[in-house]
């Protein structure tokens, strides 16, 4: 099961919304998704609440616990029992030896980031801190920083690739 990390060192940038926007996508191909709630202000779990009060919640996306790394470990085991291809996280802010240890098993790390100068700063400080943290010890990943923010006339949106 590949692991797929939101991280900020920034709050209200974004990374619950985005995160919650790509298992959307990855539920909509059909694909089963584990979420993994590893900060403290279980946004996923109020996320999951909202949802199912307007019967919008996805069946295909499996809400597990993961608030130390006890928790992350047994999530992970039940969700690949329970099928899952792949398992989103959402960190709790700054830079925690938790967080070190999810960004060092992430298969990717996705910083998101609004579209303000000051929003940009903060995204591209966390992006260094996660290139350092990999660097030393030598497990260089893919990362991906995530714009959110209004469209551009005639600037083109970034596509994904399937997972």
């Amino acid at each position: 099961m590949q692991l797929i990390a939101f991280t900020s060192f920034k709050g209200g940038c974004g990374k619950t919304t985005t995160l919650m926007a790509m298992a959307a996508m990855l539920a909509a191909r059909g694909r089963r998704i584990a979420l993994f709630e590893a900060d403290d202000n279980k946004p996923l779990a109020l996320w999951r609440r909202h949802a199912e009060a307007r019967g919008q919640w996805d069946a295909r996306c499996a809400l597990y616990p993961a608030l130390d790394l006890d928790a992350l470990e047994a999530a992970f085991e039940a969700a690949e029992a329970d099928g899952c291809e792949i398992a989103l996280v959402d960190t709790r802010g700054g830079g925690s030896e938790f967080n070190q240890t999810i960004l060092l098993n992430a298969a990717l790390t996705v910083v998101p980031t609004n579209l303000s100068s000051i929003e940009v700063d903060e995204a591209l400080q966390t992006l260094r801190y996660v290139i350092e943290l990999m660097r030393s010890a030598d497990e260089l990943r893919p990362l991906g920083l995530a714009p959110a923010g209004p469209v551009v006339p005639g600037v083109p949106r970034p596509t994904t690739a399937p997972l």
